[in-house]
């Protein structure tokens, strides 16, 4: 993992970078390790609770709310989330499909 700066020196889009970097070198590194599937899914969730932070803070970034309900979100947007999920399936489903995936995953 690359060396951070101190917090109070951190921008939103440090931040933002360094949990995307710790949650993608945990998930690699747990994936290797850990084959109890209670655990995994646990793990899994709490993954996909970071990402979820983490787009809030680039939707703030962007001068957006912190979260926008999925059925405001573009058909771009949603299937760009069902891949960061990696749902099977995605590239065909439409948006009611998507929002009804994103919710069940």
């Amino acid at each position: 993992m690359p060396a951070t700066k101190p917090l109070k020196d951190m921008s939103i889009q440090d931040l933002i970078d360094q949990i995307e970097a710790t949650g993608t070198e945990a998930r690699d590194r747990f994936g290797e390790l850990v084959d109890d599937i209670g655990l995994r899914t646990r793990f899994c969730d709490a993954t996909e609770a970071m990402n979820d932070l983490r787009l809030a803070l680039l939707r703030q970034l962007r001068g957006e709310p912190a979260t926008t309900p999925l059925e405001e979100m573009t058909v771009e947007e949603l299937h760009h989330l069902a891949g960061e999920r990696d749902i099977p399936g995605r590239s065909s489903m439409n948006k009611a499909e998507l929002i009804d995936a994103l919710r069940t995953s």
